[in-house]
């Protein structure tokens, strides 16, 4: 499963959670929405670091590859 899938169905399900809290009292409702809001961001993050990290030993071959793409002949 790609990871862009997987972060959606986690954020879909965190956003069908925060549907069903509508019985609890203010407190537990504002603890629930910053939990879930805390997740969503964490969870964000932590699937781009990767990308991040790996990008500037990387980035050289796209360049080539983009450069190779260009030259016409």
């Amino acid at each position: 499963m790609p990871l862009q899938s997987f972060l959606r169905d986690i954020l879909m399900s965190n956003k069908m959670a925060l549907n069903d809290i509508q019985g609890l009292d203010a407190a537990a409702t504002e603890a629930k929405m910053h939990l879930a809001q805390t997740l969503k961001y964490s969870i964000i993050i932590v699937s781009t670091v990767p990308v991040l990290c790996i990008n500037p030993f990387i980035q050289k071959y796209f360049v080539k590859g983009v450069m190779i793409g260009s030259v016409k002949g």
